[in-house]
Formats: structure tokens, C-alpha cells, sequence
């Protein structure tokens, strides 16, 4: 799994990309995270007007702990 960022960098990334001043490549090396990263987070404020990271699902856990 790779690394998680701040919702506040994750933020700057969107608006330097919404103010034109380069695409997810540009953004990636300049703010240093990954393409795919950067690329994720354009698309997801673009189609689904998604601007913070979706809530964490938590851990697996086996059915011999769980209480019912």
C-alpha cells in the first residue's frame, strides 16, 4: 500500500490544477506523489466532485473474532 497524504496537500494539488498551471504529470513531480496519484485525484474531483479521500473501510477481521 503506499503512503497516505494530507487532505491539505491533496487540496493544493486540485487547485493548482483547476487555476491551469499544469496537468497530473506536472503536479506529481512538482508536489512530489506519485502520477497515479495525482491522476486519481483529478479525476475524482473532475466526475464525482470528490475532494477528500473516502472514509476507511477498517480491517479485516476473521468470523472467529467477531461477537455476534
Amino acid at each position: 500500500m503506499g503512503q497516505q497524504y494530507s487532505a491539505d496537500l491533496r487540496e493544493w494539488v486540485l487547485l493548482v490544477c483547476e487555476r491551469h498551471e499544469g496537468g497530473p504529470e506536472l503536479l506529481a513531480r512538482r508536489f512530489q506523489i506519485s502520477r497515479a496519484c495525482a491522476y486519481n485525484w483529478v479525476r475524482a474531483a473532475r466526475l464525482e466532485g470528490r475532494r477528500v479521500a473516502k472514509p476507511h473501510a477498517g480491517a479485516y477481521q476473521p468470523n472467529w473474532t467477531r461477537r455476534v
